[in-house]
């Protein structure tokens, strides 16, 4: 039983998001600032040949628990230039919770999930405000990947100031923390 849900991981991944798309809302560079049910967050992502994906959590005695199908991913997309900027609804946890690229294996695009026992960054989106989360640096391994986190909000600030006109000087730090999820796959 262990096995097939392994298996079936990564194939659910892939579905959430393919069922993503309609619900992404990058940021343009044109974009106005958030309205007062939103907010936009800025990731950095060191590694623009990946797709990162966030869900919605919530926590619970120290563990990130998935809400996979209410309302679905709520920010998906590759990095511009370094970073993920996104639209997303305010008064809500999020979560990483998938990469889509290619493994260390063979180099096949594949969804690559937390194992269990990884860490992944967790954060509460507020309501109107242009918020920097942190920084993810991943890296591919045989059965799936590892992610470190981190922070550089000076450049972050430089690149939001610097490419999102109606944005400049609204960026403000962010925390986050990193925490187990409740429903990774096992990897060997």
């Amino acid at each position: 039983m262990r096995r097939i849900a392994t298996l079936l991981a990564p194939l659910l991944a892939l579905l959430l998001t393919a069922c993503a798309t309609a619900d992404l809302e990058p940021v343009l560079l044109d974009a106005t600032p958030p309205g007062p049910e939103e907010s936009i967050i800025v990731v950095g992502a060191s590694n623009e040949q990946y797709k990162y994906n966030f869900l919605p959590v919530s926590v619970k005695d120290g563990m990130a628990y998935g809400v996979y199908f209410s309302p679905g991913i709520q920010l998906a997309g590759w990095p511009r230039e370094g970073y993920i900027v996104g639209r997303v609804k305010g008064g809500q946890t999020l979560a990483m919770h998938a990469i889509v690229g290619p493994n260390a294996k063979d180099g096949k695009i594949r969804a690559m999930i937390f194992c269990t026992g990884s860490r992944k960054m967790v954060f509460e989106v507020p309501k109107g405000k242009v918020i920097y989360i942190g920084d993810i640096h991943v890296r591919a391994q045989p059965s799936g990947f590892g992610a470190a986190y981190g922070s550089d909000y000076a450049a972050a600030r430089r690149h939001i100031d610097g490419n999102y006109f109606h944005l400049a000087g609204r960026l403000e730090p962010w925390t986050f923390e990193t925490l187990p999820g409740a429903t990774e796959t096992k990897c060997d």
